[in-house]
């Protein structure tokens, strides 16, 4: 079963309530509406949806299951909601990103955000996807951080992981540049020190992703710079979908966040919602 299937039918086995931020565009708020028909099946599902009182928004113009909430700074109320728990998750929307990720690192106390995203590509294959951000997983031991993360979310669902670790080039162009060799070695050490703590599954596929995609589940890009390049071509185009990106450190801390695009289509938005929801299963067999 595909990742994205496993976690739609977790989030229908609880009952959750999901705050997610709207942006002030009125091109978002449009958006915003198509989304609510999208996720009405789900019975057990609540959402806050989280606005700057700058501008107004009418109850009548969501259905019942929608609550609209008004503040100043829309990130740092829903960040309050989730601390207080409030809500079960959170989910960035379309508000900016800069502001958002200021208000998450101030509140928990971080200076670095790490996500792992579940992507899909045009041939409807899923899987997660790390690192997304252009300044994470630098070292070894920050990838190895993501690996047992995403071994474990997806082992929480009942999907054994199948991890492939992409470098810069095929082992026969060892000797054509120094910065390729880097990267293949690399990705040996690596996989070495995963095998060492016991994480399965795992294996070199070089720089071939095409063929990672079909034998994998969790894919490991080989920086932060590569990673965010294979995101924007995958999702902006190539047809794939992203459903949303998970902060690894605030997931830790027992508290689900889920980050956007603020020009995400209506999917990525419901994917994501749907996302948080279900971690609040995940979190109480973690």
């Amino acid at each position: 079963m595909k990742i994205i299937e496993k976690i739609k039918h977790i989030s229908s086995k609880e009952n959750s309530k999901i705050a997610i931020g709207l942006g002030s565009k009125k091109g978002y708020i449009n958006r915003m509406k198509q989304l609510i028909p999208l996720i009405n099946d789900n019975k057990k599902l609540e959402i806050l949806l989280v606005h700057n009182s700058s501008f107004k928004i009418s109850e009548n113009e969501f259905n019942e299951k929608v609550e609209i909430v008004e503040a100043k700074n829309p990130s740092q109320m829903m960040i309050n909601l989730l601390l207080k728990d409030k809500v079960d998750g959170i989910v960035r929307g379309s508000i900016g990103s800069s502001v958002f990720l200021k208000n998450v690192k101030k509140a928990f106390k971080i200076n670095k955000i790490s996500r792992i995203a579940l992507l899909e590509d045009v041939n409807n294959r899923d899987f997660l996807f790390f690192p997304v951000g252009i300044d994470e997983a630098r070292s070894i031991e920050e990838k190895l951080f993501f690996i047992k993360e995403g071994s474990d979310i997806l082992n929480k669902i009942g999907i054994i992981s199948s991890i492939a670790v992409l470098s810069g080039g095929r082992l026969g162009d060892i000797g054509r540049d120094k910065a390729v060799d880097k990267s293949i070695e690399d990705a040996n050490i690596l996989i070495g020190k995963a095998k060492i703590k016991n994480i399965k599954n795992i294996f070199h596929s070089e720089i071939l992703i095409e063929k990672a995609v079909k034998k994998a589940n969790i894919i490991v890009a080989p920086d932060g710079i590569s990673g965010n390049l294979i995101y924007r071509t995958l999702v902006h185009l190539g047809n794939g979908l992203s459903h949303g990106a998970l902060y690894l450190e605030t997931y830790e801390e027992g508290k689900i966040i889920i980050d956007t695009s603020r020009v995400a289509p209506i999917n990525e938005y419901r994917s994501a919602i749907l996302f948080a929801s279900a971690f609040k299963y995940i979190l109480k067999n973690k």
